[in-house]
Protein backbone atom coordinates (compact mmCIF):
# COMPACT_ATOMS: atom_id res chain seq x y z
CA UNK A 1 0.00 0.00 0.00
CA UNK A 2 3.19 2.18 1.07
CA UNK A 3 4.23 2.80 -2.68
CA UNK A 4 0.28 3.11 -3.99
CA UNK A 5 -0.24 5.76 -1.26
CA UNK A 6 3.91 7.90 -2.80
CA UNK A 7 2.01 7.62 -6.19
CA UNK A 8 -1.00 9.16 -5.04
CA UNK A 9 0.68 11.64 -3.31
CA UNK A 10 3.49 12.68 -6.05
CA UNK A 11 0.47 12.82 -8.72
CA UNK A 12 -1.52 14.75 -6.44
CA UNK A 13 1.01 16.78 -5.89
CA UNK A 14 2.17 17.12 -9.81
CA UNK A 15 -1.24 18.08 -10.89
CA UNK A 16 -1.75 20.84 -8.61
CA UNK A 17 1.94 22.62 -8.97
CA UNK A 18 0.90 22.32 -12.63
CA UNK A 19 -1.95 24.24 -12.41
CA UNK A 20 -0.64 26.98 -10.10
CA UNK A 21 2.21 27.57 -12.21
CA UNK A 22 -0.31 28.72 -14.33
CA UNK A 23 -1.81 31.04 -12.27
CA UNK A 24 -0.06 34.60 -12.71
CA UNK A 25 -0.84 35.68 -8.99
CA UNK A 26 -0.19 32.21 -7.23
CA UNK A 27 2.26 30.24 -9.02
CA UNK A 28 5.21 29.63 -7.16
CA UNK A 29 7.94 30.71 -9.79
CA UNK A 30 7.11 34.42 -9.70
CA UNK A 31 8.36 35.76 -6.74
CA UNK A 32 9.49 39.84 -6.97
CA UNK A 33 8.09 40.91 -3.97
CA UNK A 34 7.31 40.44 0.04
CA UNK A 35 3.83 40.15 -1.36
CA UNK A 36 4.50 37.24 -3.87
CA UNK A 37 6.80 35.83 -1.49
CA UNK A 38 3.62 35.74 1.10
CA UNK A 39 1.89 34.24 -1.47
CA UNK A 40 3.78 31.66 -2.42
CA UNK A 41 4.09 30.61 1.19
CA UNK A 42 -0.14 30.61 1.44
CA UNK A 43 -0.27 28.60 -1.97
CA UNK A 44 2.48 25.72 -0.32
CA UNK A 45 0.65 25.63 2.44
CA UNK A 46 -2.88 24.89 0.69
CA UNK A 47 -0.96 22.49 -1.95
CA UNK A 48 0.74 20.55 0.64
CA UNK A 49 -2.34 20.12 3.13
CA UNK A 50 -4.53 19.07 0.37
CA UNK A 51 -1.91 16.28 -0.96
CA UNK A 52 -1.80 15.24 2.56
CA UNK A 53 -5.91 15.15 2.49
CA UNK A 54 -6.25 12.86 -0.22
CA UNK A 55 -3.52 10.64 0.96
CA UNK A 56 -5.47 10.25 4.05
CA UNK A 57 -8.96 9.85 2.14
CA UNK A 58 -7.34 6.74 0.26
CA UNK A 59 -5.06 4.90 3.25
CA UNK A 60 -8.65 5.70 5.62
CA UNK A 61 -10.82 4.58 2.77
CA UNK A 62 -8.17 1.39 2.39
CA UNK A 63 -8.53 0.62 6.08
CA UNK A 64 -12.43 1.30 6.02
CA UNK A 65 -12.70 -1.38 3.03
CA UNK A 66 -10.23 -4.03 4.72
CA UNK A 67 -12.24 -3.80 8.28
CA UNK A 68 -15.88 -3.81 6.24
CA UNK A 69 -14.34 -6.96 3.73
CA UNK A 70 -13.46 -9.00 6.63
CA UNK A 71 -16.49 -8.53 8.65
CA UNK A 72 -19.57 -8.35 6.86
CA UNK A 73 -21.51 -10.18 4.56
CA UNK A 74 -22.32 -9.81 1.05
CA UNK A 75 -25.65 -8.29 1.52
CA UNK A 76 -23.46 -5.76 3.94
CA UNK A 77 -21.24 -4.80 1.20
CA UNK A 78 -23.71 -4.55 -1.55
CA UNK A 79 -25.65 -1.59 0.87
CA UNK A 80 -22.58 -0.27 1.44
CA UNK A 81 -21.38 0.21 -1.86
CA UNK A 82 -24.66 1.55 -3.02
CA UNK A 83 -24.75 3.95 0.22
CA UNK A 84 -21.22 5.04 -0.76
CA UNK A 85 -22.44 5.85 -4.48
CA UNK A 86 -24.87 7.91 -3.59
CA UNK A 87 -23.45 9.63 -0.68
CA UNK A 88 -20.56 11.20 -3.62
CA UNK A 89 -23.14 11.85 -5.99
CA UNK A 90 -24.66 13.68 -3.14
CA UNK A 91 -21.37 14.98 -2.25
CA UNK A 92 -20.32 16.56 -5.40
CA UNK A 93 -23.67 18.20 -6.04
CA UNK A 94 -23.57 19.99 -2.92
CA UNK A 95 -19.58 20.78 -3.41
CA UNK A 96 -20.55 22.08 -6.91
CA UNK A 97 -23.68 24.11 -5.73
CA UNK A 98 -21.66 26.05 -2.67
CA UNK A 99 -18.77 26.52 -5.00
CA UNK A 100 -21.25 28.61 -7.15
CA UNK A 101 -22.57 30.76 -4.60
CA UNK A 102 -21.16 34.44 -5.09
CA UNK A 103 -19.96 34.76 -1.84
CA UNK A 104 -17.80 31.42 -1.07
CA UNK A 105 -14.83 30.99 -0.46
CA UNK A 106 -13.93 29.02 -3.11
CA UNK A 107 -15.26 31.61 -5.81
CA UNK A 108 -13.07 34.11 -3.83
CA UNK A 109 -9.87 31.94 -4.36
CA UNK A 110 -11.31 31.51 -7.73
CA UNK A 111 -10.90 35.13 -8.52
CA UNK A 112 -7.80 35.89 -6.56
CA UNK A 113 -5.78 32.84 -8.77
CA UNK A 114 -7.53 33.29 -11.93
CA UNK A 115 -7.99 29.59 -11.73
CA UNK A 116 -10.70 26.84 -11.53
CA UNK A 117 -9.59 25.69 -7.74
CA UNK A 118 -13.14 24.93 -6.75
CA UNK A 119 -12.88 21.51 -8.89
CA UNK A 120 -10.24 20.48 -6.27
CA UNK A 121 -12.97 21.32 -3.56
CA UNK A 122 -15.61 19.14 -5.34
CA UNK A 123 -13.34 16.22 -6.43
CA UNK A 124 -12.27 16.24 -2.74
CA UNK A 125 -15.78 16.34 -1.50
CA UNK A 126 -17.02 13.54 -3.89
CA UNK A 127 -13.82 10.97 -2.53
CA UNK A 128 -14.57 12.47 1.21
CA UNK A 129 -18.78 11.80 0.98
CA UNK A 130 -17.57 8.08 -0.07
CA UNK A 131 -14.98 7.53 2.28
CA UNK A 132 -17.21 8.61 5.32
CA UNK A 133 -20.02 6.04 4.75
CA UNK A 134 -17.17 3.59 4.83
CA UNK A 135 -15.76 4.61 7.72
CA UNK A 136 -19.40 4.71 8.89
CA UNK A 137 -19.79 0.98 7.39
CA UNK A 138 -16.54 0.28 9.41
CA UNK A 139 -17.37 0.89 12.93
CA UNK A 140 -20.43 -1.07 12.36
CA UNK A 141 -18.27 -3.97 11.41
CA UNK A 142 -16.10 -3.86 14.05
CA UNK A 143 -18.54 -4.75 16.60
CA UNK A 144 -20.10 -7.74 14.92
CA UNK A 145 -19.19 -11.26 15.33
CA UNK A 146 -19.65 -14.64 14.02
CA UNK A 147 -19.71 -16.63 17.64
CA UNK A 148 -20.78 -15.93 21.11
CA UNK A 149 -17.28 -16.60 22.00
CA UNK A 150 -14.17 -15.41 20.40
CA UNK A 151 -10.94 -16.64 20.32
CA UNK A 152 -7.60 -15.02 21.80
CA UNK A 153 -6.08 -14.48 18.41
CA UNK A 154 -9.51 -13.17 16.63
CA UNK A 155 -9.67 -11.01 19.52
CA UNK A 156 -6.43 -9.48 19.37
CA UNK A 157 -6.85 -9.41 15.56
CA UNK A 158 -10.20 -7.04 16.03
CA UNK A 159 -8.64 -4.74 19.20
CA UNK A 160 -5.57 -4.57 16.51
CA UNK A 161 -8.24 -3.54 13.55
CA UNK A 162 -9.72 -0.91 16.24
CA UNK A 163 -6.93 1.23 16.88
CA UNK A 164 -5.28 1.30 12.67
CA UNK A 165 -9.09 2.52 12.12
CA UNK A 166 -9.05 5.21 15.09
CA UNK A 167 -5.76 6.46 14.04
CA UNK A 168 -6.57 6.14 10.64
CA UNK A 169 -9.82 8.26 11.34
CA UNK A 170 -8.71 10.94 13.55
CA UNK A 171 -5.32 11.75 10.74
CA UNK A 172 -8.33 12.20 8.03
CA UNK A 173 -10.54 14.15 10.25
CA UNK A 174 -7.32 16.56 11.40
CA UNK A 175 -6.04 16.63 7.81
CA UNK A 176 -9.54 17.82 6.81
CA UNK A 177 -9.51 20.49 9.04
CA UNK A 178 -6.27 21.64 8.13
CA UNK A 179 -7.09 21.46 3.91
CA UNK A 180 -10.40 23.97 4.97
CA UNK A 181 -8.33 26.22 7.24
CA UNK A 182 -5.49 26.91 4.80
CA UNK A 183 -8.44 27.36 1.90
CA UNK A 184 -10.07 29.87 3.88
CA UNK A 185 -6.96 31.74 4.45
CA UNK A 186 -5.34 31.45 1.19
CA UNK A 187 -7.43 34.67 -0.39
CA UNK A 188 -5.66 37.23 2.31
CA UNK A 189 -2.20 36.44 0.75
CA UNK A 190 -3.19 36.56 -2.34
CA UNK A 191 -3.29 40.31 -4.08
CA UNK A 192 -7.18 41.69 -3.65
CA UNK A 193 -9.71 41.59 -5.39
CA UNK A 194 -12.34 44.14 -5.59
CA UNK A 195 -15.13 43.50 -3.23
CA UNK A 196 -13.32 41.05 -1.57
CA UNK A 197 -14.30 40.13 1.90
CA UNK A 198 -11.62 42.09 4.22
CA UNK A 199 -7.93 39.72 5.36
CA UNK A 200 -9.41 40.29 8.98
CA UNK A 201 -12.74 39.43 9.13
CA UNK A 202 -12.21 36.10 6.47
CA UNK A 203 -9.44 34.60 9.03
CA UNK A 204 -11.83 35.54 11.79
CA UNK A 205 -14.31 33.41 9.96
CA UNK A 206 -11.77 30.59 9.21
CA UNK A 207 -11.28 30.37 12.87
CA UNK A 208 -14.36 30.06 13.76
CA UNK A 209 -15.53 27.41 11.25
CA UNK A 210 -12.26 25.22 12.18
CA UNK A 211 -12.81 25.43 16.08
CA UNK A 212 -16.07 24.16 14.96
CA UNK A 213 -14.96 21.93 12.97
CA UNK A 214 -12.62 20.86 15.38
CA UNK A 215 -14.99 20.00 18.14
CA UNK A 216 -17.26 18.34 15.94
CA UNK A 217 -14.94 16.15 14.49
CA UNK A 218 -13.36 14.91 17.87
CA UNK A 219 -17.20 14.15 18.77
CA UNK A 220 -17.51 12.09 15.71
CA UNK A 221 -14.82 10.27 17.12
CA UNK A 222 -15.98 9.57 20.33
CA UNK A 223 -19.14 8.13 18.87
CA UNK A 224 -17.18 6.36 16.52
CA UNK A 225 -14.55 4.38 18.31
CA UNK A 226 -15.59 4.56 22.54
CA UNK A 227 -19.04 1.62 21.66
CA UNK A 228 -16.62 -0.63 19.92
CA UNK A 229 -14.32 -0.11 22.43
CA UNK A 230 -16.67 -0.91 25.24
CA UNK A 231 -18.11 -3.73 23.15
CA UNK A 232 -14.45 -5.15 22.57
CA UNK A 233 -13.59 -5.17 26.75
CA UNK A 234 -16.82 -6.65 27.25
CA UNK A 235 -15.60 -9.56 24.57
CA UNK A 236 -12.50 -9.86 26.49
CA UNK A 237 -14.30 -10.17 29.74
CA UNK A 238 -16.55 -13.30 28.05
CA UNK A 239 -13.08 -14.60 26.21
CA UNK A 240 -11.28 -14.47 29.79
CA UNK A 241 -14.61 -16.19 31.81
CA UNK A 242 -14.54 -18.89 29.23
CA UNK A 243 -10.58 -19.43 29.39
CA UNK A 244 -10.68 -19.71 32.93
CA UNK A 245 -11.76 -23.23 32.99
CA UNK A 246 -8.77 -24.84 31.79
CA UNK A 247 -6.34 -22.28 32.77
CA UNK A 248 -4.08 -23.47 35.71
CA UNK A 249 -4.20 -20.71 38.13
CA UNK A 250 -3.17 -17.85 35.83
CA UNK A 251 -4.09 -14.34 36.27
CA UNK A 252 -6.10 -12.19 34.33
CA UNK A 253 -3.32 -9.92 34.20
CA UNK A 254 -0.93 -12.24 32.62
CA UNK A 255 -3.47 -14.30 30.57
CA UNK A 256 -4.14 -10.22 29.06
CA UNK A 257 -0.23 -9.91 28.52
CA UNK A 258 0.60 -13.46 27.07
CA UNK A 259 -2.24 -12.89 23.85
CA UNK A 260 -1.51 -9.07 23.80
CA UNK A 261 -5.00 -7.95 25.25
CA UNK A 262 -3.64 -5.65 27.89
CA UNK A 263 -3.87 -1.92 27.65
CA UNK A 264 -0.95 0.35 28.58
CA UNK A 265 -1.25 3.67 30.18
CA UNK A 266 0.34 4.61 26.99
CA UNK A 267 -1.97 2.97 24.75
CA UNK A 268 -5.13 4.42 26.32
CA UNK A 269 -2.73 8.18 26.01
CA UNK A 270 -2.52 7.58 22.54
CA UNK A 271 -5.88 6.87 21.75
CA UNK A 272 -7.00 9.61 23.62
CA UNK A 273 -4.83 12.12 21.52
CA UNK A 274 -5.97 10.63 18.69
CA UNK A 275 -9.80 11.52 19.08
CA UNK A 276 -8.67 15.27 20.35
CA UNK A 277 -6.60 15.71 17.33
CA UNK A 278 -8.77 17.45 15.26
CA UNK A 279 -9.67 19.94 18.46
CA UNK A 280 -6.08 20.35 19.01
CA UNK A 281 -5.41 21.20 15.36
CA UNK A 282 -8.10 23.30 15.20
CA UNK A 283 -6.36 25.40 18.10
CA UNK A 284 -3.15 25.41 16.98
CA UNK A 285 -3.90 26.34 13.51
CA UNK A 286 -4.58 30.27 13.76
CA UNK A 287 -0.91 30.06 15.79
CA UNK A 288 1.26 29.23 12.39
Amino acid sequence: MSPLLLLIALTTGAVLFGMLDRSPTASPLIVRTAADANAVRASALWMISYIVLIVTLAWTAFVSAAIIGTHLKTAGLWITAVVAGLAMLAGRASSIQSAAKPGSVMTLVDRATKLPIHSTAVFSSTFAAGVAVLVVAASVALVRRSGEIMSETELRSRVGEARVFLFSAAALLASTLIAIYFSMVWPIDLPVVSDAIPGSVLKQHAITVTLVSGIFYSAMLVVLFVPSAIIHQRWIEESWIAAQSHLSGQSRASWLSENGLDQSVLDTGAQIVAIAAPWLAAIGLPKL
